[in-house]
Parts: structure tokens; sequence; C-alpha cells
């Protein structure tokens, strides 16, 4: 009975949002709570002032003390499965036993439409290929990196053919990693009622494919207006 209960919910959400015009973001973004309000809510609040229809949801799980709590992070992906139409991943590591769940949370969204940062490596870690990261093995992510001003990988970034492409970081972001591919979410946001959720992926990498660029630009992949 639960079962059908949840299956009748979730018919009923995303036949609501069909008809809405309203377009639902959510961001889990690595880090304290007072990083995310003071570093990254007023970075992200000036972006969205572009979409009018856009709204955007904090749904990083942190502990009593404003802590990360990476251990309910899979918990928090399905929740934005269930709620949103759009999820920006800030967050990114290697694939381990114990955050296996995630890569599993991430892997079973075929409605969500997941962007990801795909990290750097912290402290005395070194990078890795995206295949090796939780993000990378998913499979269901849209992974963009962040590149400096001579066009190529930020110092530390992971690394791979995964990649659907790296951005350079605004003024507003540099120093604060993973914010340069909230436009590209913005955008897609914008936009987002003029695809199929399902079409999206490949239109994404059909459109890479036809730039023959390295690192497509986002009005490569947006109508910009």
């Amino acid at each position: 009975m639960k079962l059908i209960q949840k299956s009748l919910y979730l018919l009923f959400f995303w036949s609501s949002l069909a008809h809405s015009s309203e377009v639902s973001i959510a961001v889990i973004s690595g880090g304290s709570k007072s990083h995310y309000e003071v570093q990254t809510q007023p970075y992200l609040d000036q972006q969205i002032k572009v979409c009018g229809h856009c709204t955007l949801t904090n749904l990083t799980p942190y502990d009593s003390q404003g802590n990360f709590v990476k251990d309910l992070v899979a918990q928090q992906i399905i929740e934005a499965g269930q709620k949103h139409q759009i999820l920006f991943l800030n967050w990114n590591d290697g694939v381990t036993p114990e955050n296996k769940p995630i890569v599993e949370a991430l892997s079973a969204q075929d409605k969500l439409i997941i962007v990801g940062f795909g990290g750097v490596a912290e402290g005395n870690n070194i990078t890795l290929p995206l295949n090796r990261t939780v993000l990378g093995q998913a499979g269901t992510v849209i992974l963009i990196g962040e590149m400096t001003k001579r066009q190529i990988l930020a110092p530390g970034s992971h690394f791979g053919p995964e990649f659907l492409t790296a951005i350079k970081a605004s003024d507003q972001a540099r120093g604060n990693a993973g914010l340069s591919v909230f436009p590209f979410v913005v955008q897609l946001g914008k936009q987002f009622k003029q695809r199929e959720p399902s079409s999206w992926r490949e239109h994404f990498t059909k459109t890479k494919v036809s730039s023959r660029k390295l690192w497509p630009e986002i009005f490569d992949f947006f109508k910009m207006r």
C-alpha cells in the first residue's frame, strides 16, 4: 500500500510540474552551513535572478553544528528526485565503500536532471580520473569542470572524457571551486520547458560533438537571449 501511495504521489508531482511554468532547482554543496550562507548563497541568489520562474532550495545535509554530513547525501538526492527538477551538485569525491550509496542514489534518478562539478582534490589527496569518482561512476550526472584563463582545467581538478565541458570562473565566483558551473544550471532552468527532461542529456552530447571544441561554451548549448 505504501509503495502504491508513493507511486501515486510521484505521478501527481511530476504531472503538476509538467503543467507549471516554475522550475525547481535543488543544491547540494560540500562544506559547512556557514560557508554556504556566506560564500555560496549570495552568488547563487545573484545568478538565479535572471531566471524569473526558477526557485532555489538548499538540500545540503548538516549536523547540529552546521557541518556537512556526507552520510546523508544519498537521502537528499532521493528527496531532490521526488520534489525538484534540477539538482546542482557542488561536491565530488573518490568512490569508497562508504559513499557507494550516493552512487546508487544518483544512478536511480531517471527524471531529475543532475549537473555536477567535477571536483578538485582536497588537501593531500591526489587528482582522480572521473570514472573513479562518485559523480563520474553514476552515469546520470552532467559533469562540468572549471578552467583557468589559459583554458586548461584548474589545478587539482579531477579529469577525464566524461566532462561535458569546463567553464571559466567569473570574478565573483573565483576562489570558490564549483560555482563557475552554476550559470550553466541557470540557463538550463531558463530553457528547461523547451525540451522533454529526458532529451536534455542527448542534446548536450550532440552539441558537444557538433561544436568540435574541447570546451564548448554555455552559449553553444543554449539559445542565449
